[in-house]
């Protein structure tokens, strides 16, 4: 079944409480997620980054993090050790190249690192 909840993806508060509710509530477990949450960051250069595009980072690569790590607590909490979830990460090959669009590159290129760090730790 496909469900679509509302979130605020830019909310550690509303990232935790979501997992909590799909785990806990509906006693579900999560086979695919995608986070597909972004805001724009239009003419926002170096010198004029400010807290929309910290919120932007938070939500389009922190919060992602945050995301994977309650769903991987979770599901160890419950000895799910032979279904793991899929995390499908919308990517960009806009890392920097367009300029003024604050740290919109930044966060994509970061989440290329998730890549190597499924290899890395013991997810």
């Amino acid at each position: 079944a496909l469900v679509v909840c509302p979130m605020n993806q830019a909310s550690s508060q509303d990232v935790e409480a979501i997992v909590d509710w799909i785990y806990g509530t509906l006693g579900w477990d999560l086979d695919h997620v995608i986070p597909f949450g972004a805001i724009s960051e239009n003419g926002r250069d170096l010198a004029n980054l400010d807290g929309r595009s910290e919120l932007a980072h938070r939500l389009m690569l922190t919060n992602v993090l945050r995301l994977a790590g309650a769903i991987l607590r979770q599901k160890r909490n419950r000895h799910i050790d032979t279904r793991p979830a899929q995390i499908m990460l919308p990517l960009s090959d806009n890392h920097g190249i367009f300029g003024g669009d604050g740290l919109y590159g930044e966060s994509k290129a970061a989440r290329e690192t998730l890549l190597n760090r499924w290899h890395a730790e013991d997810w």
